[in-house]
């Protein structure tokens, strides 16, 4: 046929085709079956081992996963587990750890590797502890239990000793790290001593208060600095005054025509200066109430001229009058005291104004230095803190590794639950299963091999096909006769494959039913295969 020849595709087409085939579909199927079963015979059986191991979190270590918290210790175990092969199969005293070819070793660690799966059992939120199922598959029963259980006890001593040697190390690390920070503690605390004695800082009064005295002090030196300023300030006038009182003085003369007012008014300063002017004074009155020239107004005169020599007398040191009748100026007097008086008053403020300098300077050298003592002791406190906190979470940190390494040497976090026995009989893999897989792939091998003949086949099997091949109209149709004789060798046919596969299965089943009850009846040979197919090796 062309390709326009081609019987369209039709599902119902199809199932009826098998229907009227299905003496060719049975047979195929039960071959698929015998050789399946051949197969399984002929592939190797493994006894499979298994034991539970108890794997809690380790004591000190954090869930950072609340999702799966034991997802870390699961793949914990399937990493490290194989790891615990070679000294395994060395403790066995296997002939696989006998090679001295590094390469040959590594592989047959990996084919043993193979044979071993870890899983895990049950995935609670709520569990304590995760469960892991480990599976090992071996042709030898006993080797397969003897290598599960040393397998799992060596792994578990690995792992304690590894999760021991990580607490020993954690626990030397605190160690160091705490002699370190007590170390520093003294160091500091030495600091602190030292800064006491020269600061002058007391150790029984709390800092605070101290600072708070050290700013009342801060404020009574800046008084003094403000004293300071007055004190210039003042210094500074009385030092413009004596300039210009000393200007005044140079420029003032030394000596004046006398004048007996001004000598009298000195005199009259004192007290007998005073007496002696009034008795001059009555005596004057006195006289000039008698005539000129009479002997009385000439006593009274006398009195006069006595008691004025008496007043000459009593002129201070210095006011003598000369010859010239010059007298010393009082007003150059008056200003060369008053500038004596300013200079000496100019040199005490000066002198008073460099003690308090000296005070200030001393003062202020000293709160610096008590500020930098302040400053200092603030540092070396925080330091003390720091150092003593690092310590305690160092001493804490070696006590909660020793708790962590006698936890872990008193109630191990991991532990085999169950035993691995010698399992009774090989169980993998599922011979029949295998078989049953034959017979599936053999039974759609049949559909197949007969869908793929239809459509190669090129005569026509419907009117359909006639009619969309010819593309003339089909007038009528013959269905096909069945002669006698085609008839009898179809049925002759069918009547021989049906016979044949129920005496096949006839024949399985009362072997096997032989087996079951006594198995002493069949030969030795079909009691090994039998065992082997059957899992009861």
């Amino acid at each position: 046929m062309t390709q326009l020849d081609v019987p369209q595709v039709s599902l119902t087409r199809y199932v009826d085709l098998l229907k009227r085939r299905r003496w060719q579909v049975v047979p195929i199927s039960l071959l698929g079956l015998l050789i399946g079963g051949i197969v399984a015979f002929f592939i190797p059986r493994y006894y499979v081992a298994e034991t539970s191991i108890a794997y809690q979190h380790p004591p000190g270590e954090k869930i950072t996963d609340r999702e799966d918290p034991f997802g870390a210790i699961i793949d914990t175990a399937r990493l490290t587990i194989p790891r615990a092969i070679v000294q395994t199969i060395e403790a066995l005293g296997w002939p696989e750890a006998v090679s001295a070819d590094p390469f040959q070793l590594r592989e047959n660690v990996r084919a043993i590797e193979e044979n071993l799966q870890i899983r895990e059992l049950g995935d609670s939120k709520e569990r304590s502890f995760a469960v892991i199922r480990v599976t090992y598959m071996d042709r030898d029963g006993v080797r397969a239990a003897s290598f599960l259980n040393e397998l799992v006890k060596t792994w578990i001593g690995q792992r304690l000793e590894e999760l021991k040697a990580l607490a020993e190390v954690a626990r030397a690390a605190a160690n160091k790290e705490h002699k370190k920070y007590s170390k520093a503690f003294e160091t500091f605390l030495s600091e602190r001593r030292h800064l006491q004695s020269t600061y002058r800082i007391l150790p029984s009064i709390a800092p605070v208060l101290q600072r708070d005295q050290h700013a009342r002090l801060s404020d009574a030196h800046q008084a003094l600095i403000e004293q300071l300023a007055d004190r210039r300030a003042e210094v500074a006038t009385m030092s413009a005054t004596l300039e210009n009182r000393r200007k005044r003085l140079t420029s003032t003369p030394a000596r004046i025509p006398a004048d007996p007012m001004k000598l009298n008014a000195m005199i009259a300063e004192t007290e007998a200066g005073k007496e002696l002017i009034e008795l001059i004074v009555l005596s004057t009155a006195a006289r000039d109430a008698f005539h000129a020239g009479t002997p009385p107004w000439h006593k009274k005169n006398r009195m006069v001229e006595f008691l004025s020599k008496k007043l000459a007398e009593m002129r201070p040191p210095g006011w003598e009058v000369d010859a010239d009748g010059m007298m010393p100026n009082p007003d150059r007097v008056a200003l060369r005291t008053e500038v004596d008086e300013l200079e000496l008053r100019v040199e005490v403020a000066h002198a008073a104004i460099g003690t308090l300098q000296d005070r200030i300077k001393q003062e202020g050298e000293a709160l610096e230095r008590q500020a930098e003592g302040y400053e200092l002791y603030e540092v070396n406190a925080a330091k003390v803190e720091e150092a003593r906190l690092a310590a305690e979470a160092a001493a804490a940190t070696v006590a909660e590794a020793t708790q962590i390494i006698g936890k872990l040497t008193n109630q191990p976090t991991v532990r085999q639950m169950t035993l691995a026995h010698v399992p009774p009989a090989p169980t993998e893999p599922n011979l029949v299963l295998v078989a049953l897989i034959g017979c599936v792939i053999g039974l759609f091998a049949a559909t197949g091999l007969i869908l793929l003949l239809d459509v190669l086949q090129s005569s026509f099997k419907t009117i359909e096909d006639v009619e969309r091949s010819l593309d003339v109209a089909v007038l009528g149709g013959i269905s096909y006769l069945e002669t006698e004789a085609e008839r009898r060798l179809a049925v002759r046919g069918r009547r021989r494959a049906t016979f044949f596969a129920a005496a096949v299965l006839t024949l399985i089943s009362g072997v096997v039913l032989i087996y079951y009850y006594d198995p002493t009846r069949l030969p030795p040979f079909v009691r090994d295969v039998l065992a082997i197919v059957l899992g009861t090796a």
